[in-house]
């Protein structure tokens, strides 16, 4: 508790009003979980600028005037800056004021909560690239233990998987490998697989394993009965 009101003190001492509502701060902090997404704007849904490892020192320029709710967590977001001189938002519950929270010896195996990676398994996952752009491989998971995966539009392969602590295990493989690591990159999951001696990354695009391909005729016909059912009520 002496600990939280300390890192209080210390936000509230170093920071004014800006001009846009704003609170200006000539202070620094941490990233205290497994990475922390810097975006360009103060959104969850905002382009990604960088993933921050653990640990990394940041200094904070602003925050929000409002919290703002994502999930369960309600936190103000803060506009940084990085020592290799890269600006950007970052969520708050992915940094910390207190550099001993920081441990040296941090080895990036964080326990996660098994129902958080539960309740965000279930749907899509795309693989992404170190750019940020999306790749072919793909693979989706249902709460029933069950999974496919394939690249592109290609068929896909059934299989079935085990939540293992902070790991996936998959009985028929994926684009990623046999073994998928979740890991924390600020207020969302990721998954990191090797396959063939090259890492692969997935961030979920659908929460709806079921949903239609983009391109598919199931997809087209769902959008083109919700097109006439818009002119219907139009001409009505």
């Amino acid at each position: 508790m002496l600990r939280f009101l300390y890192a209080v003190l210390l936000i509230f001492a170093a920071c004014e009003i800006g001009t846009d509502g704003t609170l200006q701060f000539t202070k620094y902090a941490y990233i205290k979980s497994h990475a922390g997404i810097l975006r360009l704007d103060p959104v969850s849904i905002s382009p990604e600028l960088d993933v921050l490892p653990y640990g990394t020192k940041i200094q904070i320029i602003k925050k929000t005037s409002e919290k703002m709710k994502i999930g369960s967590i309600n936190d103000y977001w803060y506009f940084v800056k990085t020592e290799d001189l890269i600006e950007g938002w970052i969520y708050g519950n992915s940094i910390t004021f207190l550099s001993s929270e920081i441990k040296d010896t941090h080895t990036g195996d964080v326990k996660l909560d098994p129902e958080k990676i539960k309740e965000q398994l279930h749907g899509k996952w795309w693989e992404i690239r170190d750019d940020g752009s999306t790749g072919l491989g793909k693979i989706y998971f249902w709460d029933d233990g069950k999974y496919t995966y394939g690249y592109g539009r290609s068929d896909m392969t059934e299989g079935t998987y085990e939540l293992i602590k902070n790991y996936i295990v998959l009985d028929h493989g994926s684009t990623g490998g046999n073994r998928l690591e979740v890991f924390e990159v600020g207020d969302e999951l990721r998954l990191t697989g090797k396959k063939k001696g090259k890492v692969y990354t997935f961030m979920k695009g659908d929460p709806d394993p079921e949903s239609p391909e983009i391109g598919d005729p199931e997809a087209e016909d769902s959008e083109n009965e919700k097109d006439g059912t818009e002119k219907t009520k139009k001409e009505s």
